[in-house]
């Protein structure tokens, strides 16, 4: 998902005042916006903890952001996109599933056999499954932290 953001602060406000607001590694301190920032751009991750439960959530994505300074203050450019240990995870996820599914027709073949090709539906429904959990806990997350994306610069301007 790509969205954009527009503040009347100028570029150098808003980049100090962004910094001001994420900090490098808050989980255990709970800090609502986790990333790093710098003059180009940010990569912030919403932090899902709140005062009395620590959380994490691995398909919560990583918004990253360009700064593009306007006439009326600067535009923030966001895209959404998953987080590398998913998308790692689920490449090594494709593969052992992929794999499993090679030997069941491997061992049908040679034993011309063909009743074992039942078993071909355990490693598909963990596939569908696990793509089917990420995607939706994907898409259930970036909604979410669009609108927390949106209401960092919002409160800065009330």
């Amino acid at each position: 998902m790509e969205y954009t953001i527009k503040t009347n602060l100028k570029k150098r406000e808003c980049v100090s005042y962004t910094k001001k607001n994420v900090v490098k590694n808050g989980w255990k301190d709970k800090a609502k916006y986790l990333g790093k920032v710098n003059e180009k751009g940010f990569k912030i991750t919403v932090n899902p903890s709140t005062e009395h439960f620590y959380k994490v959530n691995s398909f919560s994505p990583v918004n990253v952001g360009t700064f593009e300074e306007t006439a009326e203050g600067t535009t923030i450019h966001v895209k959404q996109r998953m987080d590398v240990s998913i998308i790692i995870f689920s490449i090594f996820w494709i593969v052992v599933s992929l794999g499993i599914m090679t030997l069941l027709i491997r061992e049908c073949q040679m034993e011309n056999d063909w009743s074992g090709m039942l078993w071909l539906c355990v490693p598909m429904i963990f596939l569908f499954g696990w793509f089917g959990g990420v995607i939706l806990g994907f898409k259930l997350s970036e909604k979410k932290d669009m609108e927390q994306i949106r209401k960092l610069y919002e409160d800065y301007e009330c």
